[in-house]
């Protein structure tokens, strides 16, 4: 665990991004400097056991997520409606048996 390092909200690019790039970049700011300020965080770029049933899932999770997210971005879905769509998806997949199979390989 560690905490994420400061993030500098004065940071201007010397470029202008269309307006739903910047909407997305902006929230994606917002987040930042509240997680920042309130979170501890681990990351894991890899699983760290060789777990099949996760290596068959993780880019399908990854679109999933990336999916869900830019659709509330443009507005199609509330943020709580993206988190609940999501753990649906994690339901549907089995997320917590796949989990439980990665913690047992530490």
């Amino acid at each position: 665990m560690k905490t994420r390092p400061p993030l500098n909200p004065e940071l201007k690019f010397p470029y202008k991004l269309p307006d739903l790039m910047q909407k997305g970049v902006d929230l994606e700011a917002q987040f930042d400097l509240w997680f920042s300020e309130n979170t501890e965080y681990a990351v894991a770029e890899e699983s760290s056991s060789a777990v099949a049933s996760f290596d068959m899932i993780y880019d399908d999770m990854k679109d999933k997520k990336n999916q869900l997210f830019w659709k509330y971005v443009i507005g199609e879905h509330s943020y709580d409606e993206m988190t609940k769509q999501f753990e649906a998806y994690k339901k549907e997949i089995d997320f917590d048996s796949i989990l439980a199979e990665i913690n047992q390989g530490l």
